[in-house]
């Protein structure tokens, strides 16, 4: 499901794979096995899975705007293709007003 998403919308919306807990060897033999489209980080210690408030189960969805500005976590998984697509437009790709230059 996220490999078609990736390849739908992968021009508009990055991808990354977060791969928390396991080793550099676990999660690479999980990818070997399970390939996709876009980029993974390993994150053994789940430091960067709580920084983006993704530490409460897995799978999880973080959808972030322009800003780099986390707006959504998705803890599981989406039952459905058609439900994932809807998240990905409402969070992903929704018109937010561009902040300015420094502003918060």
């Amino acid at each position: 499901m996220l490999r078609r998403m990736s390849a739908k919308y992968g021009d508009r919306v990055a991808f990354i794979g977060l791969n928390a807990g396991d080793s550099n060897e676990n999660a690479s033999a999980f990818l070997q096995e399970n390939p996709t489209l876009y980029p993974h980080v390993i994150d053994p210690s789940e430091q960067i899975s709580s920084a983006l408030r993704a530490d409460g189960g897995f799978p999880s969805t973080i959808f972030l705007d322009r800003d780099g500005d986390i707006v959504k976590v998705s803890l599981g998984s989406f039952p459905t293709e058609a439900k994932l697509e809807q998240a990905i437009r409402r969070w992903a790709l929704a018109e937010r007003p561009i902040r300015p230059a420094g502003s918060s």
